[in-house]
């Protein structure tokens, strides 16, 4: 059997280059070699008093670009790892996956905001685990008929029923309620948090490892409370910064998805039916606020459309590839926002590039954590 697309190897020292490039040279494959580039560190601006941060552009020493029609099994012995007609990059020497260190902080310290994570339907709520075992303080929020199904996942006191159920308007009647029961209890800031998050993630050093404490809940809470004029912000989703991408501490101005700290005194209020996090996004940078998102710190989200409950049997169940989810922010937006089509269905494209209000920094609001993170080892796995 022979392969028909490109294959990419890639290595990341001298000794493992060399080796290949002999490999490849004593037999009759054809290849092309290209040399990685080095990139420098780029300046870390607005992130002071914060966990260090470091992260640069990094690619490999040298990748070997291998043109299809060879025999597979001539390729794996050659090549010194296995080989199939689907195989399109490898690494080497091969990648072998051991236990990885986890984050975990010197300070204990955990989110002073109450949190909030907005369920349907999804009783083993994968966020909420993922929140225990970062000792985060946080309630699931969730219609009175579910209860006995949660109670089985779930502690009592970690559920808050809602005074109302199946209402057909999706999530924002939910939302709009945790934030004023936030209010009324005298919180400043309110997390909002969807019930598809498998894990939290710290981006750092040109890795991303799991995240075993609750402090990065405290450091954004105490970074956006270190400003003026920030009304939203959030962690970043871990498949938008790979560990090997040049991505700053944060982006500013930009639209918050999925895991949002909400600052309660601002004029707005949770709308419609589709796409409620970019809407009240786009609201508050049109007032002149910021927002303020996060890459240092990820939440894992699964993919909406993967996973049985909440929105995918709620509200995602229209035929038309999402059109009328791309056409409901384009509405409320039009200034904006374009319809485009990717993938195969229907998109919303929204132009930011308009917001440039900058961050205001108060002249005393004392933290420091810039020492408070490292690198641990792993004490539930299982969790």
């Amino acid at each position: 059997m022979k392969i028909t697309k490109l294959i990419r190897l890639r290595v990341h020292n001298e000794k493992s280059l060399e080796e290949i490039k002999n490999r490849l040279e004593n037999s009759e494959i054809k290849y092309k070699l290209k040399l990685g580039r080095t990139f420098s560190e780029k300046p870390l601006l607005g992130w002071d008093n914060m966990p260090n941060f470091k992260q640069v552009k990094r690619e490999a020493l040298g990748m070997f670009i291998i043109e299809g029609g060879y025999d597979v099994t001539e390729l794996s012995t050659v090549l010194g790892q296995k080989v199939t007609e689907k195989t399109k990059s490898l690494q080497h020497p091969r990648l072998v996956r051991t236990e990885r260190p986890v984050w975990l902080s010197k300070s204990g310290l955990v989110n002073q905001e109450p949190a909030y994570i907005i369920s349907k339907s999804r009783p083993k709520c994968i966020t909420a685990r993922s929140l225990r075992r970062m000792g985060v303080n946080f309630k699931i929020v969730i219609e009175p008929q579910d209860l006995n199904s949660y109670l089985e996942f779930n502690s009592r006191e970690e559920l808050l029923l809602l005074p109302f159920s199946d209402l057909d308007q999706g999530s924002i009647p939910v939302r709009n309620f945790v934030w004023d029961h936030a209010i009324a209890a005298g919180s400043e800031y309110h997390w909002v948090i969807d019930d598809n998050i498998e894990d939290f993630n710290v981006l750092n050093n040109n890795s991303r490892y799991s995240c075993h404490t609750g402090s990065i809940f405290r450091y954004a809470e105490d970074y956006v409370k270190a400003h003026t004029n920030i009304g939203q912000a959030g962690f970043n989703y871990h498949c938008f910064c790979k560990a090997d991408d040049a991505v700053p501490a944060f982006y500013s101005n930009t639209r918050i998805y999925s895991c949002i700290l909400i600052k309660n005194d601002i004029d707005f209020r949770w709308r419609g039916r589709y796409n409620e996090d970019t809407d009240l996004s786009i609201r508050i940078l049109k007032s002149g606020l910021c927002t303020v998102l996060f890459n240092m710190f990820l939440a894992g989200k699964v993919t909406t459309m993967r996973m049985k409950g909440g929105n995918t049997d709620h509200v995602y169940t229209d035929n038309d590839n999402r059109l009328k989810f791309a056409e409901s922010l384009r509405d409320q937006h039009p200034d904006i926002v374009n319809v485009t089509t990717k993938f195969g269905r229907f998109h919303h494209h929204v132009n930011y590039k308009g917001f440039t209000q900058e961050l205001i920094r108060k002249d005393n609001y004392p933290f420091d954590y810039s020492n408070d993170l490292y690198l641990g080892e792993r004490k539930d796995i299982n969790a």
